[in-house]
């Protein structure tokens, strides 16, 4: 809509939180089933490891800390 001082955005924040909350919880359902199913590989020996590495973080900077730990954190 187009008003005499510019364009009026209307926006319906209530709609919005709602899809980003439901976006986030479909993420963290696809990621719990990738990691359950990395898990199951892992435990019939169809990788050289027996855990699944990648850890989870909530957010790229938790996870670049996680990712950095062993190089942050004083040696023995």
């Amino acid at each position: 809509m187009v008003g005499a001082d510019g364009p009026e955005v209307v926006v319906d924040e209530a709609r919005l939180t709602h899809e980003m909350e439901s976006y986030s919880l479909w993420l963290d359902e696809r990621t719990e089933e990738a990691y359950r199913i990395a898990g199951e590989a892992r435990a019939k020996g169809l990788d050289f490891a027996d855990v699944v590495e990648i850890t989870r973080a909530a957010d790229l900077a938790s996870r670049t800390e996680k990712l950095l730990e062993e190089y942050l954190l004083p040696g023995p």
